[in-house]
């Protein structure tokens, strides 16, 4: 996520299709010009923008520091693994103190055994995500 915030701020910096104002739009088009294949055809403004707000409120140093931690010790099985997991988070989360405590609630629960699994709606479905969001805005208020 940070390279995709980084890209973003260079584009911006780089004054690169000053006629764009949306930062997502801005990216996708600089990946196509840049014919960085993997991402320019799969990514599109809305991808880029999505990708640029979760990694912008990943950016600070504590939150950063959180979630190597937990990456350290769960890998790809943490439940943050996903970009859906980072989106809900960073959705409910207003400040850095607030996603700090959330991945550290995260990461106990999955260590203890309390939260074996954490998900998302998946295709419209109500499934554990919601759930998630409930416990994240409690814990936080």
């Amino acid at each position: 996520m940070h390279f995709v915030v980084e890209c973003s701020k260079q584009a911006v910096l780089e004054n690169r299709f000053p006629d764009v104002k949306d930062h997502g739009e801005k990216l996708a088009k600089c990946l196509k010009e840049d014919k960085v294949e993997s991402a320019a055809k799969d990514w599109s403004a809305e991808t880029c923008k999505r990708y640029i707000t979760v990694g912008t409120s990943l950016d600070a140093p504590e939150v950063r520091e959180a979630m190597v931690l937990y990456e350290a010790v769960f890998k790809r099985n943490s439940h943050l693994d996903s970009i859906t997991m980072l989106r809900a988070v960073a959705q409910v989360c207003s400040t850095t103190a607030d996603m700090v405590y959330v991945i550290h609630t995260l990461f106990m629960e999955q260590v203890v055994g309390i939260r074996p699994k954490a998900s998302m709606p998946v295709q419209g479905k109500r499934i554990q995500g919601h759930c998630f969001r409930l416990d994240a805005r409690l814990a936080i208020n």
